[in-house]
């Protein structure tokens, strides 16, 4: 298994960079840590750039991509965290490289943890998986411990150890349960007897939707129009999500995809609209559309995350009489 450490310290004697070490030389046999140097030589985030193109840049992507687990140890700066390491996670914003991808943070300070709040809140935005139970603290602030000393304290090293090998069991563990054909992540077609837990979460996720959108009766009309298009995700057994789609011989369109809460920032989004853009292109459709009501900032960056784009146009309606 492959780790990505990345320090939120330039500093060559930073503290955050000498616990990674550490804990590289304490990873479970089948786990490699390795280091990034490559968030020092970024260039300042500008999204008139195009990042593709830019070698530090593209190598910086396909690291993150690469990586099976991302490590994180920075300091707390004026009650965030270093400009350097948001400049490199703003690089990755436009890729998909960081989408629910598992990351754990370390803590070389006990004393306030506002900046791994904040910096947990942004990567858990970008559709990173905080793998929290492996998280620690172990505290150096206001030491000069070598690598070799931080591995000779008996309770600093198993902090280390456990952590590692707690965020190595739930990688290994989460990619066993997507894989599992009829327990996790399971993508099929509608069935009948969906209808009732499918209503139940179009409920939960779109609290305001109009009147004229009847579940039951969208979902009937669907049945009788490519009803291969209309997806539904299954984790555990349990409806977890859904995705309609279709296909009028120029564009194709998506509909109703929802997530549970309990859920979601686990790939069954992403999952969901692979299928249906999967589907979508084995019948011949050239371009799949969408549309995000005003304000879902998220809705927004999940779709641009998977590469959609937000197009010049107006939309338009019309009720049809008898509908």
């Amino acid at each position: 298994m492959r780790l990505l450490g990345i320090s939120g310290s330039l500093r060559e004697s930073s503290t955050n960079t000498r616990l990674l070490l550490a804990a590289a030389r304490l990873a479970p046999p089948d786990v490699a840590l390795h280091m990034t140097g490559l968030v020092s030589r970024l260039p300042l985030f500008n999204p008139d750039l195009e990042p593709a193109g830019i070698d530090v840049v593209d190598a910086w992507v396909r690291e993150i991509r690469e990586a099976e687990g991302v490590v994180v140890s920075t300091p707390e700066y004026a009650r965030g965290y270093p400009g350097a390491l948001k400049n490199a996670l703003d690089w990755l914003v436009a890729s998909d490289a960081f989408i629910d991808k598992p990351f754990m943070l370390l803590r070389a300070s006990s004393r306030s943890s506002i900046g791994h709040d904040s910096l947990t809140y942004v990567l858990q935005t970008m559709s990173g998986i905080h793998v929290a139970g492996a998280s620690a603290t172990v505290p150096l602030l206001g030491t000069t411990m070598t690598v070799d000393e931080i591995l000779a304290n008996p309770d600093f090293a198993k902090r280390l150890r456990d952590s590692l090998s707690t965020f190595a069991a739930e990688i290994s563990g989460r990619g066993a349960r997507l894989g599992a054909p009829d327990t996790a992540n399971t993508i099929r077609p509608y069935q009948e007897t969906d209808e009732a837990d499918v209503t139940a979460l179009w409920g939960e996720a779109f609290p305001t939707s109009p009147t004229w959108n009847d579940p039951r009766l969208d979902i009937q009309r669907k049945l009788s129009i490519q009803r291969d298009l209309f997806l539904v995700a299954l984790v555990d057994g349990k409806v977890a999500g859904t995705a309609m789609a279709g296909y009028d011989g120029h564009r194709g369109w998506v509909y109703y995809v929802a997530v549970s809460a309990s859920y979601r920032r686990q790939g069954v989004g992403t999952g969901l609209m692979k299928r249906v853009e999967e589907g979508l292109r084995a019948i011949g459709c050239p371009k799949l559309n969408l549309q995000v009501r005003p304000g879902n900032s998220e809705a927004v960056r999940f779709y641009e995350s998977l590469g959609y784009l937000v197009e010049d146009r107006v939309s338009m309606g019309k009720l049809l009489a008898g509908s």
